[in-house]
């Protein structure tokens, strides 16, 4: 007994910067829920050392044993306020069901300029109300570098993004989630002479990436060797418009994604409304292009790339 305590009260006294180290190896709510309860010192150093939350990652938290998320909105504003503006990464998963969008609204409100990666693993449909996200949030993200976002919300934001929004952003990745919604993707990209349309500075793009939920529900729909599960479609104008703006783009990834023509009606000179019936990906501008990789998806004819470009099917 007297051991136990004198081994509590040398821990007590550890130096500040020794304590920091020891505390990064313990879990984000493990210090929120239990060390800043030990004693006022510990809580102290939690508070002074904002380099202790300068990455919020829940992604590894165990869930509650019904299977719900662990993480709750208290919990994600207890951890901003510790982290005091210095958030460089968000990780959000694992949030309680009840609580998702709210965590999300408040990560996009609350983001820190020094914000550089933002992965939403938890699908609320926060992003397809981005349009009416304010300036001060736009600007708030426009050090952000690196987005993870439900495929099914794409559509808005890169609709933003080609108007100049997430002017930093050079990896973009738009998962798909575990359901059997299937959705057409219709991209609003401003004309070619539009004072709205913006070049980007976008490295990579992945549209269609999965984690490992959607993994084993794509293999439940095929079966033993059964067709792909098709996720979305998409108009050849939406995507070659996109394309467009992405002089710099190196990787570009296709999963589960069908090209459909009837998503790019055109107006006759006649008035009447008419569908292209053939088309094909035109990349041949994006020069910086060095992968293009297809994955269980029907895009028709082979999209035209530069020589340099490397294609890989599966």
């Amino acid at each position: 007994m007297l051991g136990s305590n004198l081994n509590g009260s040398m821990a007590l006294r550890l130096p500040t910067e020794v304590l920091v180290e020891i505390f990064k190896y313990v879990s984000l709510l493990e210090r929120v829920r239990t060390l800043e309860l030990v004693c006022k010192s510990w809580r102290e150093v939690l508070l002074g050392s904002p380099q202790l939350w300068s990455v919020i990652d829940l992604r590894n938290i165990p869930r509650r044993s019904n299977g719900a998320g662990a993480a709750r909105l208290e919990t994600v504003k207890s951890l901003f306020r510790y982290a005091r503006g210095q958030i460089s990464e968000v990780y959000l998963a694992n949030v309680d069901m009840i609580d998702r969008f709210r965590c999300e609204f408040f990560v996009i409100e609350q983001a820190p300029k020094c914000l550089r990666i933002l992965h939403i693993h938890d699908d609320t449909g926060l992003f397809s109300m981005s349009s009416s996200f304010t300036d001060r949030t736009w600007s708030m993200l426009e050090n952000l570098v690196d987005l993870r976002i439900p495929l099914k919300n794409s559509t808005a934001l890169i609709s933003l993004f080609a108007r100049g929004r997430l002017p930093s952003l050079v990896n973009l990745t738009c998962y798909r989630s575990a359901e059997r919604i299937f959705r057409c993707l219709v991209y609003d990209i401003p004309a070619k002479h539009s004072p709205l349309r913006r070049k980007l500075h976008l490295k990579s793009l992945d549209l269609g990436s999965y984690d490992e939920d959607s993994i084993t529900y794509i293999n439940n729909c095929n079966g033993d060797g059964g067709p792909a599960w098709v996720l979305a479609e998409v108009g050849f104008n939406g995507l070659n418009q996109l394309f467009e703006l992405l002089p710099d783009l190196q990787i570009l990834s296709l999963r589960y994604i069908r090209i459909n023509t009837m998503l790019d009606p055109a107006v006759a000179a006649n008035g009447e409304l008419f569908f292209a019936q053939e088309s094909v990906l035109d990349l041949t501008s994006n020069s910086a292009l060095t992968r293009l990789y297809i994955e269980h998806s029907h895009l028709g004819a082979q999209p035209l790339v530069d020589q340099h470009c490397k294609i890989e099917e599966i």
